[in-house]
């Protein structure tokens, strides 16, 4: 299924009650969505507990500490049963100069949302649980940390690929119609490039600062900047959830609209009511919700943080 969605600035970004001028856009403007696939029921995507806004989430989202428990014998032999908790990897250990609260304790077993720590003077465990996955079990059973990294991309239609993860994003060295972006996860696929005259073609692949799982925060390569012209450019970011794109802009542009094409297998998309977010939905089963791309916002980082969500999208 293909479609084109239409990305529309309709008011300049601003910061509380200041007034700004489109005159005023001169130079370091994004406009930026995030599209990322989600295990949610739909009726999360549009209640209060549940939000992803334009801001983009690095590492880990946020965690709830649930009470300290008694350890037990019983824990112990639940450690050793298997099932949704497994043994925490023996060679692990935090870094000397962590900041992470848990940095005293022993990590005991983790999950694919959840660690498991074990203070050895109170006797007690405390579970860390994660609002997002932070794991996937690959094909042999075994529970390995998402990364999204990029990394050079076993396909030969494309240059990066994302490292390990439940879905993989796929990013070419040329941005045309025969080579979009790709983001893979079980039997959906989502295609989408930029529509534009001429070929654009990757200039570089930046190092990002990400935090892990266990608070440690360093640099990794996460994304992709493509050069449109002198005046704009086009960053691709890789990330635990998805990916987000930027359009950034140097001068004010000549349009307030920026499309994509949209090649899709096994969803179909849907505007929200408000057209500030499209969902794509499981073809077979419509009431299925697997992707989302939530509203979009737009910066000025020549005003001191200036910003704006009024973006409204469009599906022809």
């Amino acid at each position: 299924m293909e479609r084109r969605i239409n990305v529309r600035e309709n008011s300049p970004p601003t910061k509380q009650k200041h007034p700004y001028s489109r005159a005023q856009q001169a130079a370091a403007f994004a406009c930026t969505f995030l599209l990322s696939f989600t295990s949610l029921p739909l009726s999360l995507l549009y209640g209060e507990s549940f939000l992803i806004g334009g801001d983009f989430p690095s590492g880990i989202v946020a965690t709830e500490i649930a009470e300290a428990t008694p350890h037990t014998e019983q824990s112990s032999q639940r450690r050793k049963r298997g099932g949704r908790y497994r043994p925490a990897p023996a060679d692990f250990s935090f870094a000397e100069d962590s900041t992470s609260e848990f940095a005293d304790l022993e990590l005991v077993e983790i999950s694919e949302d959840s660690n498991i720590y074990y203070n050895p003077d109170t006797g007690e465990e405390t579970e860390e649980i994660f609002s997002l996955p932070v794991r996937f079990e690959d094909e042999d059973g075994q529970l390995i940390d998402i990364d999204p990294s990029l990394e050079a991309s076993e396909r030969d239609d494309f240059a990066y690929e994302s490292r390990a993860g439940p879905s993989t994003n796929f990013f070419p060295e040329v941005i045309d119609a025969d080579t979009p972006f790709l983001l893979e996860r079980e039997d959906y696929k989502i295609r989408f490039t930029l529509l534009k005259d001429s070929e654009v073609i990757l200039s570089e692949i930046e190092d990002l600062e990400y935090t892990d799982i266990f608070s440690e925060t360093e640099e990794r390569p996460l994304a992709a900047i493509y050069e449109i012209s002198e005046e704009k450019s086009f960053r691709v970011t890789s990330s635990d959830i998805g990916i987000k794109s930027e359009f950034i802009l140097e001068t004010v542009p000549e349009t307030n609209i920026f499309t994509y094409e949209l090649n899709l297998v096994g969803l179909s998309a849907e505007l929200s009511s408000d057209h500030t977010e499209v969902i794509l939905f499981c073809i077979e089963n419509p009431e299925i919700a697997v992707a989302v791309i939530p509203e979009g916002i737009m910066w000025d980082a020549s005003r001191d943080g200036a910003y704006s969500n009024d973006i409204t999208y469009g599906l022809e």
